[in-house]
């Protein structure tokens, strides 16, 4: 649990499966101990999730596909072969014009994470048995909170390239939506 006044680091982990159709993006927000970090659900900032100026964002990406092609109505495109994250860009929306462009960026709307590393790959038993497979990429850096007070529309673009067990390697947009704010979300207090 995070004390008031003291600052923490988030992971935000988006998921997606290679056989997927939609290009949404599932999304949640951990601490740092990998507890789910939920989403305000009362009070002035419901309906977003909060954080502080200070405090970190790390980006995991998981990538889920079938294990291999021995099941029924699996091919050799449906099996993972590797991923790439080729940039994760977060545009932010403010709620007020008066407000900073972005919570991680006060002079621009756009803030992005280029620099991705290997996370240990991690199959259960239970994947096994369902044949699913599971990678995972980190960011190298975290986008910084910046902003004191204020609140944003957030809309998150990952692009990825995918390369299957049929060898070819193609490129894919992911996105997701959530809404931040910061501090008591520009309310109370100027930014």
């Amino acid at each position: 649990m995070i004390k008031e006044g003291q600052l923490a680091q988030y992971t935000l982990k988006l998921s997606f499966d290679l056989r997927q159709v939609t290009q949404s993006l599932a999304y949640e927000f951990l601490l740092r101990d990998k507890t789910n970090y939920p989403m305000e659900d009362g009070g002035p900032l419901a309906g977003t999730f909060n954080f502080q100026q200070g405090d970190e964002i790390i980006v995991e990406v998981m990538a889920t596909s079938a294990a291999d092609a021995s099941g029924r109505g699996t091919s050799s495109k449906d099996v993972l072969k590797s991923f790439d994250v080729k940039d994760c860009t977060f545009v932010s929306i403010a709620a007020r014009m008066t407000q900073h462009l972005s919570m991680f960026d006060k002079t621009s709307a756009c803030s992005g994470l280029e620099e991705w590393g290997p996370l240990e790959d991690a199959t259960s038993p239970q994947d096994e048995a369902n044949n699913i497979c599971r990678m995972f990429k980190r960011s190298i850096r975290g986008l910084p909170v910046e902003t004191k007070h204020g609140q944003w529309q957030i809309s998150g673009y990952l692009s990825v390239e995918l390369t299957s067990e049929s060898g070819v390697p193609h490129t894919q947009l992911y996105f997701f939506d959530p809404e931040g704010s910061s501090g008591n979300g520009g309310g109370r207090a100027s930014i």
